[in-house]
Order: C-alpha cells, then structure tokens, then sequence
C-alpha cells in the first residue's frame, strides 16, 4: 500500500485509485477491505499535502455506507482531514456526520463539525453566508444549547483520538472484519 501512495503522491493520477473506488453490489462494497488497508496506511503517514486523496476516500466511503460498510473507516479519513482542515473543509466533515446515515451520525463526534475553534468556524459560516453554511450553524448552536455538554477543544481532541479513539476504532475493525468472516464463511 505505500508504494501506491507514493505513486499517487507523485503522479495525482486518479486512475491508480480504481481499484479501491466503491464498487457496491446488492448487500456490499467489493473494494471496501482494499480500500480499508489504504485508509489506515495512510494514517500513518499523511499530510496537508493528501488532502484531495483524504476527500476522495470520504466520497467513496459516503458512497459506501449505502450498503452499510463499517463507519470506522471513514470515521478515521475524517479525522485525517480535521487534523489538516481549512474552514472550508466543514462542510466534508458535517457531511460524514449527517450524511451517512443513522450509524455514522451516532459514531461520529461533533468536535468535527465545531471545526478548527468552535468560535472561529461560526464566524466563518456567518461570513460565507450560504445555505449549507445557515445549516452547519444551526447545528453547532444547536449542540451549543445543551446545558451540562462538554466539548473538547481541538488541541484536547485530536489528543484523545490519537491516545485513545484510534485504538477503539481499530479495536471496533477488527471485530467487524472477524465477524463478517465467519459470518461469510458459514
């Protein structure tokens, strides 16, 4: 998987992604396991400079979770951008929160969609002043009105997911990957 990211890294070739592309069939994504191991390598080694290749994986798991693949996948390709975001990238990471479906919605956190400072992003959404951008806003102030919620700063949550989310999200892989083997296999 490097060496593929390393040709993609040099050429911006897109059809050396083919063969990780969503290819979903009745009940699954053929390419999601393939894909998957693409994801997780790159997160051991990405960069601002993987950003149009961390949007591309996002679409193809957006487009994925129409069969229900896992969500940790995209979860962490989410993080990946939050972690080298730029105002504008809010709108990919609401979308992984809003536009996967229910599971996705409760799986991933809403420290994603606050941005690079909670603050600072709903000033940014009242600037742009779009559609989407009233919709991105009215679901941080909505968040905002519970009383009693505690949110993480961004420094504070990229903190707990590389110490501790990552590990649940690996841990929550495998466990699927295992189960869908045997369930496969009977």
């Amino acid at each position: 998987m490097k060496e593929i990211l390393e040709k993609y890294r040099k050429t911006n070739d897109n059809t050396i992604l083919e063969e990780f592309r969503c290819q979903k069939n009745d009940y699954w994504d053929d390419n999601y396991w393939k894909r998957s191991e693409l994801i997780f390598t790159l997160y051991n080694d990405f960069s601002p400079s993987d950003k149009v290749l961390i949007k591309w994986l996002i679409a193809e798991e957006l487009e994925g979770q129409e069969v229900e693949i896992p969500t940790e996948t995209i979860q962490l390709c989410a993080f990946m951008l939050y972690k080298i975001m730029d105002f504008e990238d809010i709108y990919d990471l609401y979308s992984v929160k809003y536009g996967g479906g229910t599971d996705l919605e409760c799986t991933t956190d809403i420290e994603l969609v606050f941005g690079i400072d909670k603050e600072l992003t709903k000033e940014y959404l009242k600037k742009v002043s779009t559609k989407k951008s009233k919709e991105v806003l009215g679901c941080i102030e909505h968040y905002e009105s519970f009383e009693n919620a505690v949110y993480k700063s961004r420094d504070e949550y990229i903190e707990y997911f590389e110490s501790k989310r990552i590990n649940m999200l690996i841990a929550d892989f495998e466990d699927t990957k295992e189960y869908l083997s045997e369930k496969n296999n009977s």
